[in-house]
């Protein structure tokens, strides 16, 4: 019995050390991602992280509050590529001078950072998943959305009208509105028309989702972020962030199952030729692709509605704060529609000062900090010699934008800067709002710049010009242009940011704004 006991202690011992190590290896291999994720990369300055702090949550709080600051400090510094700790992992910001020798590189995966930076292969996050490149929705976008802007142009101004009487009611009293509330839902609106149809556009059903998506699933990624990435699906499955983002989709789903229902029991609805809108054209871009029609609306909102709504509304408070230009584009706009006789997609482009206006907006107020974000699928040897690791992520400063040795008085509004420099022989088109170059980068800039950003400028556009005829606006008496709030590298307007808005004598025949067909 004694040597029994003995060789069962023995047993036991070594089941229990065994045990253990099995433990820690299989707690290592699924925390590894996350202990990775601390791991800096050791080639690289890292700025933002002070030298006796050993974890990485002091960074990443500054990152998240001061990303604009780190941004320029290490490019301060004299680095062309540096690191900064991010909610995800490290990040390698590049240097400006970088972006031409990245801007299509074949192994710079932009769909592969989207899945790491967004979540898109995860339930309820699959809007995000619209930009990939083997989808329907980039073809749809860059040839039929653009291609039919002519014949939209009339249907959307007269859209514009309604909408614009629909947000701002007529008032000879400064009446005050919360701008950044009222813009996004405006854009939200104008472009479901456009996207989807006048019965969509009058869906609140459907506005609720083009609206709420985009801040529901932004919030979804920011909660998960906290998560060690082992723990992400107890978050993805329980967590009520994604279960929001999640319940838009379905209800999307029955939305827009509904409208192709309809759509079929039309008679006025011909399959081979279809309403002209994009359910039609996603149909016929897939040709036999198997796709999601509802995610690819919901994406289609989720990539035109939140920033072209922020950059419509803080062209709005740039006017609010500068209003010597709004008599000046009111002109340039009686002068194209004398020209004209009616607004036209012609028009649009004839309006330089208003494009100028808007790229200066965009200039001083982006969506981000940083533009063209990247994951290295192997190693990269840049011409600098610098080689970005696989599986690295990557970003590039954009604070060029702001370069005294690029623009004269970086730092002041100047709503003529770029008609001037459109001026210049040979500059015509490089300096337009819709032409992405290294020194801005509001629509991103090579391969994967904004493929819509054509469509927001005429959105924009076609709704400033019904503003500044209908109405006047200011900012509160004393205040000033009210600076954006960083949220990581993200830039937004705050939400309590107030306009002065009243009713003033149109001084032009309306009709010539909103031209019927």
């Amino acid at each position: 019995m004694g040597i029994l006991t003995a060789v069962t202690d023995i047993d036991s011992e070594y089941l229990l050390s065994g045990g253990a190590i099995t433990l820690v290896a299989v707690l290592l291999a699924v925390s590894w991602p996350t202990l990775a994720d601390e791991f800096c990369y050791r080639q690289f300055p890292l700025v933002g992280k002070n030298p006796w702090e050993f974890f990485n949550g002091p960074a990443r709080a500054r990152w998240a509050r001061s990303a604009e600051e780190l941004i320029i400090h290490g490019c301060q510094q004299g680095y062309k590529v540096f690191q900064v700790m991010t909610g995800i992992a490290p990040m390698l910001i590049l240097d400006p001078s970088l972006a031409d020798s990245i801007k299509n590189h074949p192994d710079l995966s932009f769909v592969e950072n989207v899945k790491q930076v967004f979540f898109s292969d995860h339930d309820g996050f699959q809007g995000f998943s619209v930009v990939s490149h083997d989808n329907v929705f980039i073809d749809v976008v860059k040839g039929k959305l653009t291609q039919s802007t002519n014949k939209l142009v009339g249907p959307l101004s007269r859209k514009a009208a309604e909408i614009v009487n629909e947000q701002f009611p007529p008032s000879e009293e400064w009446e005050p509105y919360y701008i950044n509330c009222m813009g996004t839902p405006t854009i939200a609106m104008l472009a479901a028309y456009n996207f989807l149809g006048d019965r969509i556009s009058r869906s609140k059903a459907w506005l609720n989702i083009a609206v709420n998506y985009t801040m529901d699933v932004h919030a979804a990624v920011q909660v998960l972020r906290f998560w060690p990435s082992f723990l992400r699906p107890l978050a993805l499955r329980f967590h009520p962030a994604p279960a929001k983002a999640r319940a838009h989709l379905r209800a999307a789903r029955k939305i827009i199952f509904h409208e192709l229902e309809k759509r079929k029991q039309d008679p006025e609805y011909h399959p081979s030729t279809g309403f002209e809108d994009s359910l039609d054209w996603f149909r016929e871009a897939a040709a036999g692709r198997e796709w999601d029609v509802a995610v690819i609306q919901v994406g289609l909102s989720l990539v035109s509605t939140h920033t072209t709504g922020q950059l419509f509304v803080n062209t709005m408070v740039d006017l609010a704060a500068y209003p010597e230009y709004m008599e000046p584009l009111r002109e340039e706009i009686r002068a194209v529609l004398e020209e004209d006789g009616c607004l036209k997609q012609s028009s649009l482009a004839k309006l330089k000062l208003m494009d100028s206006v808007i790229k200066e907006t965009q200039r001083l107020n982006p969506g981000e900090t940083a533009s063209m974000h990247r994951v290295a699928t192997r190693d990269i040897k840049l011409p600098n010699g610098v080689v970005i690791p696989r599986r690295a992520n990557l970003m590039v400063s954009s604070h060029w934008r702001k370069d005294p040795t690029i623009y004269s008085d970086p730092e002041v509004f100047d709503g003529y800067r770029f008609m001037k420099m459109r001026d210049q022989p040979g500059e015509e088109t490089r300096h337009q709002l819709t032409t992405p170059t290294p020194e801005q980068m509001g629509f991103g800039y090579g391969e994967h710049a904004c493929p819509g950003r054509f469509i927001a400028a005429n959105l924009i556009k076609i709704l400033l010009a019904h503003l500044l005829f209908k109405y006047d606006w200011k900012l509160p008496e004393g205040q000033k242009r009210p600076s954006s709030i960083p949220m990581g590298p993200d830039l937004l307007l705050d939400k309590s940011v107030v306009i002065l808005i009243k009713s003033r004598e149109p001084d032009i025949d309306l009709a010539k704004l909103a031209p019927v067909a």
